[in-house]
């Protein structure tokens, strides 16, 4: 008898969503004072940063768990004054 194993392709879609887990940030705008930031996109180098451009033109890499942060912090603030 010849053991065959069987294999699953859910541990290879597992490790794509987590290489790109901060798709979801993308296109998110916030108001720091008077500057519009908006994240414009992923960091190639590490997965951990995500590409943040104010509203002047300059752009540069942020850690994506603090974006996510903000984001909480401003939805907060919107669910507060609905």
């Amino acid at each position: 008898m010849d053991p065959k194993q069987t294999v699953f392709p859910f541990h290879a879609n597992r490790s794509q969503r987590r290489k790109h887990s901060n798709v979801d940030l993308v296109g998110r705008v916030y108001m720091d004072d008077y500057v519009r930031v908006t994240v414009v996109g992923l960091c190639e180098d590490d997965n951990q940063y995500v590409l943040v451009r104010r509203q002047p033109g300059n752009t540069s890499p942020m850690l994506a768990w603090l974006m996510r942060s903000i984001f909480a912090e401003e939805d907060k603030k919107l669910r507060r004054a609905a």
